[in-house]
């Protein structure tokens, strides 16, 4: 029996101190101050993991978990290690301060 989902494109902001986005093996998506890799954020394990790490720098998460592994939604999300991409675009609001 097939699992049916829905597929949602959703835009949202976050603070510029975030640089890189990227989505994990559970189909999770996070924020990520430095360029993490597939590789605990060492760069030292040939292996890599199931998720995007950094050594240092802030993390935030963007949305939970799929239903269904990421590894099995490459047609529908492409795939999950090809998910890293720098952020370039920035907003700037007039008249808002923290």
């Amino acid at each position: 029996m097939a699992t049916s989902l829905r597929k949602v494109v959703i835009e949202t902001l976050i603070p510029t101190k975030f640089k890189y986005v990227a989505r994990d093996l559970d189909g999770s998506v996070h924020a990520f101050e430095k360029e993490p890799n597939l590789d605990y954020g060492t760069n030292a394990n040939p292996y890599p993991c199931d998720m995007w790490d950094v050594l240092d720098g802030a993390t935030m998460p963007i949305s939970y978990k799929t239903a269904v592994s990421a590894g099995f939604l490459t047609d529908e999300i492409g795939d999950w290690r090809d998910s890293c991409k720098k952020l370039t675009d920035v907003v700037s609001i007039e008249g808002v301060t923290k």
